[in-house]
């Protein structure tokens, strides 16, 4: 063998294990590929690409079927979900099918070009164009079909295609074995609780179902969170389906992130920062790189778009500091229930809660002039199951007075009177309204936090009308309490917020034998004292 020929065998011996080690891993394949993607620009590696290639081969290989990714922009996430990956799985299953969207149709026409460039250019063509039977016949693999090679819409000779819409678009009659949502939500319409509705509605009512196997067909949602009520926290609020959510914090913020050995089998694919603040890409996003972009964003857009958890780490208008927790309940104190059996509708709450939320609380006061919440709920109760609860918390509490919503009340009364002299036990519901905002109501516990004289306990189990068992306390501080005033919900604080109702006359034990016109005088503050 000559010197050339020597060469010319080795280069050949190492472009087969190059071959062959792209297609065993997207990642290395993604590194290869990345000259023709972006010609004029090295390619810096980060750890974070390793693991969202990762996931990717799991939603490849069928361990993953509902894949949410939520990462900041500019860390390649459009560029690896929609365009490297559905080119890299053509390898492998070249009649794949691909349904591609984003909130603006000119973006997904963008990826569906570099995607169809990728497929087309000659270092991918001379690996993958050609498939080669025991018998020596070769066949086309991955080949576009010049019949079907529009920019928006393109097949191989295979049968596979990759078509790119608006989230908005037309989608009646399309289906793919894999369905990519990629940023669905303008951020500029983040507040817009319509805009937003209807790209979840969206989802629900065209996008869920335009799949070839409902069962084994993939989903994956690829973002930056903007609001707790974006696509990410719509489908996370679904009970049942299971989607795995890789979410990926500009700055590392320790038990808040992902477990890729539960999800995957992969733990060496973890989080490799232990200290709190580090940052995910300092190649690319330096610290004052990111400063600068937390300056701008704001709290609130800097928790969304930049930590995949859209309120503040310390929260919004109601402080994580301020709330405190308690192990063992009080008792010894006074005790009232409130009650809110419907609450105003809340704008982003899933379509799929058929029912208003109900909110009960028992808050007790004690002589160190704090409010205990030693028993509350938030669940779809309609009003035999609320009227029930009442009674059972009435009997086991003895409290000095209930307060009911004004609205629920009126609906609710004729059924708790009818109880009450059916069960021979009665008690007085005061009425509890008023012309103040929701908010601006809830607002008004902001002294009484800042005070730390408000306690709920650390944990609350519950079992909710759908059999599902959740931590109460858990979905409070993170659902309510945290992103207040934008957080789907806030039923449990409105209800807390009565505490500050002169109505409600709530006395703490150690001023209940002083004059009337004291306790009067000091209630009528609105804060209890």
């Amino acid at each position: 063998m000559t010197p050339a020929e020597a060469s010319a065998l080795l280069t050949e011996t190492d472009g087969t294990e190059r071959k062959l080690a792209c297609a065993a891993s997207l990642a290395e394949f993604t590194k290869d590929a990345w000259h023709i993607l972006e010609p004029g620009t090295p390619l810096t590696w980060n750890w974070h690409l390793d693991t969202i290639c990762g996931y990717l081969e799991a939603v490849a290989d069928g361990r993953i079927i509902r894949l949410i990714v939520n990462i900041p922009p500019g860390t390649m996430k459009s560029l690896l979900v929609g365009v490297i990956y559905p080119a890299w799985r053509w390898i492998h299953q070249p009649s794949h099918r691909f349904l591609t969207a984003s909130n603006d149709a000119s973006l997904a026409i963008r990826d569906s070009m570099k995607m169809r460039d990728l497929v087309e250019s000659h270092w991918y063509q001379s690996k993958w164009a050609l498939k080669v039977s025991d018998e020596g016949v070769a066949s086309d693999l991955v080949t576009i079909d010049r019949g079907q090679s529009e920019k928006h819409h393109f097949k191989n000779t295979q049968g596979g295609f990759r078509e790119a819409i608006g989230v908005s678009g037309k989608v009646t009659g399309k289906r793919g074995d894999t369905v990519i949502w990629d940023d669905p939500h303008d951020t500029q319409q983040a507040e817009s609780d319509i805009q937003r509705k209807a790209v979840t509605m969206k989802w629900d009512v065209a996008w869920s179902s335009r799949v070839n196997n409902l069962e084994k067909s993939a989903r994956i949602l690829v973002m930056q969170r903007i609001h707790l009520t974006d696509m990410t926290g719509h489908l996370l609020a679904k009970e049942g389906q299971n989607w795995k959510l890789l979410r990926i914090p500009m700055r590392y913020e320790a038990g808040n992130t992902f477990d890729a050995g539960a999800d995957i089998g992969r733990p060496d694919l973890n989080d490799p920062r232990h200290v709190e603040g580090e940052l995910l890409f300092p190649a690319l996003f330096p610290e004052g790189a990111v400063r600068n972009l937390e300056i701008d964003l704001g709290s609130y857009g800097a928790a969304g778009q930049l930590q995949q958890r859209p309120s503040p780490k310390g929260g919004g208008e109601l402080r994580r500091e301020w709330l405190c927790h308690f192990r063992i309940p009080p008792r010894a104190g006074n005790r009232y229930i409130l009650c809110d059996p419907a609450g105003e509708k809340k704008q982003g709450v899933p379509a799929s809660q058929k029912r208003d939320n109900t909110a009960m609380a028992v808050i007790e006061v004690c002589d160190d002039m704090n409010y205990y919440m030693v028993d509350f709920v938030r669940d779809r109760l309609n009003l035999t199951e609320r009227a029930d609860l009442l009674f059972e918390w009435h009997r086991q509490y003895r409290p000095l007075g209930v307060g009911y919503e004004r609205y629920g009340k009126d609906s609710d009364i004729a059924h708790l009177n009818d109880k009450m002299e059916r069960s021979s036990y009665r008690f007085k519901i005061t009425e509890l309204g008023g012309r103040m905002s929701k908010n601006d109501r809830i607002r008004r516990l902001i002294p009484l936090l800042e005070q730390h004289r408000i306690w709920i306990p650390e944990t609350a189990h519950r079992t909710l009308w759908s059999g599902q068992t959740v931590d109460m306390v858990k979905q409070f501080i993170e659902m309510e309490y945290l992103p207040f005033p934008v957080g789907p919900f806030d039923d449990l604080l409105d209800v807390l917020s009565r505490i500050c109702d002169p109505d409600m006359k709530i006395v703490f034990p150690r001023l209940q034998n002083r004059p009337m016109a004291v306790t009067r005088r000091l209630t009528d503050r609105g804060i209890g004292y």
